[in-house]
């Protein structure tokens, strides 16, 4: 890990130098002992300051800990631990800042931004001794968070001399659209409906719903066993029941996304199909996600870290390098399949299957807040999990 240390020239070392050349111009002009004994503390203090604040530097080390992502407009807390290397000198009164960011390699990904630089400050880390201190911002824009460095400074003990020291500790979040703050009505009518449909075929498996009989075998469960069919079919041989798997249910999420269309939109519809993802993730769904302008296909899985890998796909979308006219991805037009398209622009209904569910960022109902009307629709975009609860409370 590379580390720069420097000293600063700022405006209180300057006043300080200033007044010190005051003094020493009337001591040597007057000849007053007065003066001789002040224009010689200022020097000592101005030395002192030089020493400690130097050598307290020397042994101080800082490393980020990777903040894992970050959503634009929430809080993005970044954790430091700093190290006290020497043996004797504590250090105190230390600020942490981040260094300028420098362009993400990736230049296929737009740069996220902050809205102002995060800052931590650490009081006192005596010596051997490792501290934890925390900075918090608040990301401004969706994309690839770069941070190259870490800036450790301190004008201990007089706050004349400032000196720095700068660690290289390159690392990059990936900072996800914005969260809607409500459900539109369109949103929550048209998911609504498409909560119960009817799963894939069953098969075979570990379920709990009955898929069919066949022969004992050594090692089966004897609550498996089905006595009464198997006193009925008038065979030696008893009849196990076998179980069906479980058919997950699946959500494609499609992306339309064009050149012309505008960034507002475009960044809207990113949001939109956010919680889309989500809501379907929440439902049990197999969710996936095409973007036909930049040649993505993420096909259905469940899970915390695909859902995570999804939003990060929508963080890291470029609306400059956007490819036009595409069709619609064969893949996601399955018909078992719950299939929302979202569009940037108009929406194009003849995009997609017959059964695929539409909607436009650049529809004004898009931003205005769901009416009293939809509650009961709203109901049904809950996890089907907590739903599975209590129904069974109520059995």
């Amino acid at each position: 890990m590379r580390l720069r240390r420097r000293y600063h020239f700022h405006v209180p070392l300057l006043v300080y130098i200033f007044i010190t050349l005051l003094i020493a111009l009337g001591a040597f002009n007057s000849q007053n002992n007065l003066l001789f004994w002040a224009f010689g503390f200022c020097l000592a203090i101005l030395l002192v300051s030089g020493f400690i604040s130097g050598q307290m530097m020397m042994g101080l080390r800082v490393q980020r800990e990777h903040p894992g992502s970050a959503m634009v407009g929430a809080p993005l807390t970044i954790r430091y631990r700093l190290t006290n290397q020497s043996r004797l000198m504590p250090i105190f009164a230390v600020s942490l800042i981040e260094s300028d960011t420098k362009p993400s390699r990736d230049q296929t990904a737009p740069r996220a931004t902050l809205a102002s630089k995060p800052l931590a400050f650490v009081v006192h880390a005596g010596p051997r001794q490792s501290v934890r201190a925390e900075a918090v911002a608040t990301p401004a824009t969706r994309g690839r968070l770069a941070l190259s460095g870490i800036v450790a400074e301190t004008s201990f003990p007089f706050g004349i001399i400032r000196k720095s020291v700068l660690t290289d500790d390159a690392r990059s979040v990936i900072v996800r659209p914005e969260r809607l703050p409500f459900l539109p009505d369109s949103l929550v009518r048209g998911l609504g409906e498409q909560v119960g449909l009817s799963p894939r075929r069953p098969r075979s498996g570990m379920g709990e719903e009955f898929f069919a009989l066949r022969e004992y075998r050594p090692g089966d469960a004897p609550r498996d066993i089905a006595w009464r069919p198997s006193a009925r079919s008038g065979s030696d041989s008893l009849l196990v029941r076998q179980h069906a798997t479980p058919s997950p249910r699946r959500m494609w999420v499609v992306l339309r996304l064009e050149p012309r269309d505008e960034p507002v939109s475009i960044e809207r519809s990113l949001r939109l199909a956010g919680e889309v993802l989500r809501i379907g993730h929440e439902q049990g769904f197999e969710v996936g996600l095409s973007i036909p302008a930049t040649s993505l296909d993420r096909r259905p899985r469940r899970g915390e870290r695909h859902l995570g890998n999804l939003l990060d796909d929508l963080a890291l979308v470029d609306a400059d390098v956007l490819l036009e006219s595409q069709p619609f991805p064969a893949v996601a037009a399955a018909a078992r399949a719950v299939c929302v398209v979202i569009h940037a622009g108009t929406a194009a209904r003849s995009f997609g299957p017959a059964h695929a569910i539409h909607f436009s960022a650049s529809d004004p109902s898009i931003s205005e807040p769901p009416s009293p009307s939809v509650a009961g629709s709203a109901s049904l975009l809950r996890p089907s999990r907590q739903r599975a609860g209590r129904a069974r409370a109520t059995s």
